[in-house]
């Protein structure tokens, strides 16, 4: 009885025959068995029908289905696939983050690059929110003809250098400084009258307390830059920063001006 358990053993594991499909392969190590092939480092069964996956019997081309597709899956910008009977190999084009197209369904925004910058996040499925720059200029009430000759510069990034505004109170002021005029014993309005009559990008507000608000104009991030003074406390400054959006470098693909930080977008191209 001991030795016909052992034969029906025998006999069961000489009928076992595994599959194959999935075998990880490689060109000369861990070759596929018979009847499969090498398809991508993996072992493939070739049923010698187009579809299998496996270029055979005068195929041209084999790309695992018997469908003429016309674009390549999402994410590829080119490729090569075969059409429904596998005699013609097709040299496709396809969608991808970064091509300035919105893919529906899978792409909820595209600036036209792939790099979390400007007004779309690295991989086209979240839009960014372009924010202002914004800072404070504390104790502005604090300003009085004790201060006069004195400064702060403002950058907007829109021009290339700071914007100096000096506080005065003799009419004397330095070349290319807007003057502050502290005549009027009103130092909040006057800071408030000489940024926003220059020609600098950024809103001043009255903030109460004898503070000032600044807001770039600029919904994106060429606004932030710390503002620069000499004036001694009380008076004090925050900012400029919180700005978001328009930060891509040059060379970075582009849809619009907004996206670059140079704000010049041409031929597509961050300049």
């Amino acid at each position: 009885m001991r030795a016909l358990v052992l034969a029906t053993v025998a006999v069961a594991a000489a009928c076992y025959s595994p599959t194959y499909d999935g075998l990880v392969c490689g060109a000369g190590d861990d070759p596929c068995p018979d009847g499969y092939a090498c398809v991508n480092t993996m072992c493939i069964e070739d049923r010698g029908e187009c579809g299998d996956g496996v270029r055979s019997g005068g195929e041209v081309c084999d790309d695992m289905n018997t469908v003429t597709e016309t674009m390549c899956p999402y994410g590829m910008a080119t490729c090569t696939l075969c059409n429904a009977d596998c005699t013609q190999a097709l040299n496709l084009f396809g969608r991808f983050c970064g091509d300035r197209m919105i893919e529906p369904g899978v792409e909820a925004c595209d600036d036209g690059n792939s790099l979390a910058c400007g007004s779309c996040n690295a991989d086209c499925t979240m839009a960014l929110v372009p924010t202002a720059a914004t800072g404070m200029l504390m104790n502005v009430a604090s300003l009085s003809a004790a201060n006069d000759g004195q400064n702060f510069g403002l950058f907007d990034g829109v021009r290339p250098d700071y914007t100096g505004f000096e506080l005065d109170v003799n009419a004397m002021v330095q070349p290319t400084f807007v003057r502050v005029d502290l005549t009027a014993g009103n130092p909040v309005g006057a800071v408030i009258n000489a940024i926003n009559g220059s020609n600098i990008s950024i809103t001043a507000s009255d903030a109460g307390n004898g503070n000032v608000r600044l807001v770039n104009q600029l919904l994106n991030g060429r606004g932030n830059g710390p503002i620069m003074t000499n004036i001694p406390a009380p008076f004090s400054v925050v900012g400029m920063s919180g700005g978001a959006g328009g930060d891509c470098p040059s060379g970075t693909g582009c849809t619009n001006n907004g996206v670059c930080s140079s704000n010049s977008c041409m031929n597509s191209t961050c300049q």
